[in-house]
């Protein structure tokens, strides 16, 4: 096996979190069984229209002063993301 990890503590992380999720109480479990089929394109473009990231995410940024043209950019960076990585 090829090792990409920098350090034997994220090794042992990553090892950690692949037996939670092959444990079989997690793969009966509804929920997250929905998102482990789901691929990371689909749970972003999930997420982008969530009211998490609508209303929370958004509200952040506003409470961080961050400016309306800066948030506008923002906004627009997260919907085309996955299409420009895509070309």
């Amino acid at each position: 096996m090829v090792c990409f990890f920098k350090d034997k503590m994220a090794f042992d992380d990553c090892l950690r979190d692949i037996k939670v999720v092959q444990n079989e109480g997690v793969k009966e479990n509804e929920g997250l069984g929905a998102v482990f089929g789901e691929t990371i394109c689909e749970l972003y473009e999930e997420y982008i229209n969530s009211d998490d990231f609508k209303i929370s995410e958004i509200s952040r940024l506003k409470r961080n002063k961050m400016q309306d043209d800066y948030i506008t950019k923002y906004i627009n960076l997260a919907k085309y993301l996955v299409d420009y990585f895509s070309q």
